[in-house]
C-alpha cells in the first residue's frame, strides 16, 4: 500500500528505470560505486586543497597511503548500500590483526571508510600509515565521537603543543606528535572520559578549548563546527560561515572553487549567488529526505 498514490504507474516505472539506470549503469555515480568518496583524496591533494596538520600545509606527502585506491587494493572487504539504494557507496575495510597472547590467532575487524574520516584522521594529523589511521577510525566508531571533530580538535592540540601552550601536564603524559596514531588512540580515549579539565574542554569542541586555553587564531572551525576537508578557495569557506549548519554540504562551495581553478573566473557577487542558489535547492532535497 502506497502512502502517496501513483496516478500514471507506466510513466512512474519508466522515470524509476531512468534513475536506476543512471545510478548502476552511467558514469554519473560510477565514482561512488568504485572507490567512494575516497577517491576525492589524491585529487584534492594535487590541487593543494587537501587539509593537512591542522592546516599548515594543503599537500599530503602520505596521501597515496591513504587514498580510495590504496584503501580498496589492500583492505576493501565490502561493499554495501542503504536500504533502497542500487548505487553500494560504503566501503567497508578489513583489518586483519593478530591476538597477543595467541599465536596464529586473527581477529578481522570491518571499518567503514569514506574522505571525511581519512582527511579528518589521516592528513589533518598526518597520518601516512594504512593500517593505523584505520585502527584510530575504528576506535572513534567504537566510542561514538564524531570523526571529523575529533580530527580537527587533536589536530589543534598537536599543534598547540608545538607551540608551547599546553603540555603533558594536561595531556596526562601524551605527546602529541603529528602522524602518531597510537598517542591519538589514547587521547581519543581520554576525551571520551574526561579526565581533567583539558579534556573535559577538548570533550566541547576546538572553539570552546582555545577559548579556554589560547591559539583561537588556528583553531579550524566555522560558526561552532570543525572545518570539513576542503582547501579549495573562498568559495568552500565562505560556504562553511554562511550554510544554515555550517556543513560544506549546504552549498558545496568546494566544486565551485574546482570550477575556478580549472574553467572561469567568477565575481565575488556571482560566487555569493552561485551559494545561497546551490544552498536553496539542497535545501529542498534535505526536506525531501533525499
Amino acid at each position: 500500500k502506497h502512502s502517496l498514490p501513483t496516478r500514471d504507474i507506466t510513466q512512474y516505472r519508466k522515470i524509476y528505470d531512468h534513475i536506476y539506470k543512471e545510478s548502476t549503469s552511467s558514469p554519473v555515480m560510477k565514482k561512488y560505486h568504485d572507490l567512494g568518496t575516497a577517491e576525492n583524496v589524491l585529487p584534492l591533494n594535487e590541487l593543494g586543497g587537501l587539509p593537512t596538520r591542522n592546516l599548515k600545509e594543503a599537500k599530503f606527502e602520505g596521501a597515496l597511503n591513504i587514498s580510495g585506491e590504496k584503501l580498496a587494493e589492500g583492505y576493501l572487504g565490502r561493499r554495501l548500500a542503504c536500504s533502497h539504494c542500487p548505487v553500494g557507496c560504503i566501503h567497508i575495510a578489513a583489518l586483519r590483526e593478530p591476538y597477543e597472547d595467541e599465536s596464529y590467532f586473527y581477529k578481522t575487524s570491518m571499518i567503514s571508510y569514506d574522505y571525511e574520516p581519512i582527511y579528518a584522521l589521516g592528513s589533518m594529523l598526518g597520518i601516512s600509515d594504512t593500517e593505523g589511521l584505520l585502527k584510530l577510525i575504528d576506535q572513534i566508531e567504537r566510542i561514538g565521537l564524531d570523526s571529523m571533530s575529533t580530527g580537527v580538535i587533536l589536530a589543534w592540540a598537536t599543534e598547540a603543543e608545538e607551540r608551547g601552550i599546553i603540555s603533558e601536564k594536561e595531556t596526562q603524559d601524551i605527546k602529541f606528535s603529528w602522524g602518531d596514531y597510537s598517542s591519538y588512540i589514547k587521547a581519543v580515549q581520554f576525551i571520551f572520559k574526561q579526565p581533567n579539565q583539558f579534556y573535559k574542554a577538548l570533550a566541547r569542541g576546538v572553539e570552546y578549548a582555545a577559548q579556554q586555553y589560547g591559539g583561537e587564531d588556528f583553531a579550524l572551525a566555522f560558526g561552532g563546527n570543525e572545518m570539513a576537508g576542503y582547501h579549495t578557495g573562498p568559495a568552500a569557506h565562505i560556504g562553511l560561515l554562511i550554510g544554515a549548519r555550517h556543513s560544506h554540504l549546504d552549498n558545496g562551495g568546494y566544486s565551485i572553487d574546482q570550477k575556478i581553478l580549472t574553467k572561469e573566473k567568477i565575481s565575488p557577487k556571482k560566487l555569493a549567488k552561485e551559494l545561497l542558489t546551490e544552498e536553496r535547492w539542497r535545501q529542498i532535497l534535505s526536506s525531501l529526505v533525499v
